[in-house]
């Protein structure tokens, strides 16, 4: 029979990023504290969570130019995302190796954005400088790609090797992390109760870490959360871009929907190209990509990267848990009990680590300061 849970404080669903990070974080502060996913291979290299299927590209705010982010905000709401970006970016340099400094590509109309964007960065204290084409194409053994700006805060990590960095050091403090336990149903009375094929646990509180499934668990997430494929193609070594010669920043380019960059071995990696289909790869939940997505893809490594483009290893795909506003939901969901750190979509790697320590100082009894545009309760009603 399969090991019965026992009961702790506060359980976490989801053992991807967010997941352990907030596991780690109530661990080192002496809480008990149980991680349950679905996958039977998570906290490995085979976990098909969103954030193992990720490029690791650790971006400042969103992979969007922050003149974008400030329309959309306003230039104070902007000001407080790109603090809890800055925040939370350091704090995941505590913990995993990354490399520092990534580039925002400018590829057809968005090459006449590059200036506005990098006067709005400056505006809102973010450090950045506009590179030419030249420098562009040297940094990356590319070619056909424009401008771009450099932004030094931003980093790129390996998403398998990060994950079981978080996992060894979650386990390290204390935390029990189970894997092949999906939750089928969630029951709040005295003490909250989780149920599951291979027997039920308890905890005080609980912790919605996991994306797009949400709303199958929980009413109040549902209209609010939902899934997004992304696709992933990756290149096997190529002589030419042997480690040691890989490019020196991973890149993201059409205001996010391109992002690349090489692995430790010396091939390379290429996401996006949800554009290809006319539903932008919405709703969609099968783990499998798209073949005109993965076509575009193919097409943009052969006219960018054409020594590479000839030898795909693999393609695979993730599925990524949006918001309804594009913003994630990070603290206590309305009546107690239950809290969210959930929604990253594709900035789980600049924002997660700030929200799972606002989740934690919450659960300490603290009152953690945050943007309340980040809050659940601005969604109530919807």
């Amino acid at each position: 029979m399969p090991e019965a849970i026992p009961a702790c404080d506060v359980a976490v669903i989801g053992g991807g990023l967010s997941g352990l990070l907030c596991a780690l974080y109530l661990a080192r502060a002496g809480v008990r504290v149980s991680v349950l996913d679905a996958d039977p291979m998570a906290f490995g290299p085979h976990a098909s969570s969103a954030s193992v299927a990720s490029l690791g590209l650790v971006q400042l705010g969103t992979a969007e130019h922050p003149h974008r982010l400030a329309h959309a905000l306003g230039l104070d709401r902007a000001k407080q995302y790109l603090s809890f970006s800055q925040r939370s970016i350091a704090l995941l340099a505590q913990e995993v190796p990354m490399q520092r400094g990534g580039l925002r590509v400018g590829i057809g109309a968005e090459i006449g954005e590059l200036e506005e964007a990098v006067t709005v960065s400056e505006a809102l204290g973010v450090e950045n400088s506009l590179w030419t084409q030249d420098q562009v194409s040297q940094s990356q053994g590319s070619v056909g790609l424009g401008p771009g700006r450099y932004v030094p805060m931003d980093g790129r990590l390996d998403p398998v090797q990060a994950l079981a960095a978080l996992a060894e050091k979650a386990r390290a403090a204390g935390a029990h992390l189970w894997a092949g336990r999906r939750v089928q149903a969630v029951e709040v009375n005295d003490s909250i109760t989780l149920r599951m094929e291979q027997g039920d646990t308890q905890c005080e509180l609980l912790v919605y870490a996991a994306s797009w499934g949400l709303p199958a668990l929980d009413a109040w997430f549902s209209g609010k959360l939902y899934p997004v494929r992304a696709a992933v193609l990756q290149t096997e070594p190529a002589a030419h871009r042997r480690p040691s010669r890989s490019p020196l920043q991973g890149a993201s380019a059409q205001y996010g929907y391109l992002s690349w960059q090489s692995t430790p071995v010396g091939g390379l990696r290429v996401s996006g190209a949800r554009w290809a289909t006319p539903h932008m790869e919405t709703g969609e939940t099968e783990r499998r990509p798209n073949p005109k997505v993965q076509a575009a893809l193919q097409g943009f490594l052969q006219k960018t990267f054409a020594q590479d483009a000839q030898g795909v290893v693999t393609a695979s795909a993730g599925i990524q848990g949006y918001t309804c506003d594009n913003l994630p939901l990070v603290g206590p969901l309305p009546g107690g009990r239950r809290v969210a750190c959930s929604g990253f979509a594709d900035t789980g790697w600049s924002l997660a680590a700030a929200a799972a320590e606002i989740v934690t100082q919450g659960i300490l009894g603290e009152r953690p300061d945050y943007p309340d545009f980040l809050k659940p309760q601005r969604l109530v009603g919807i």
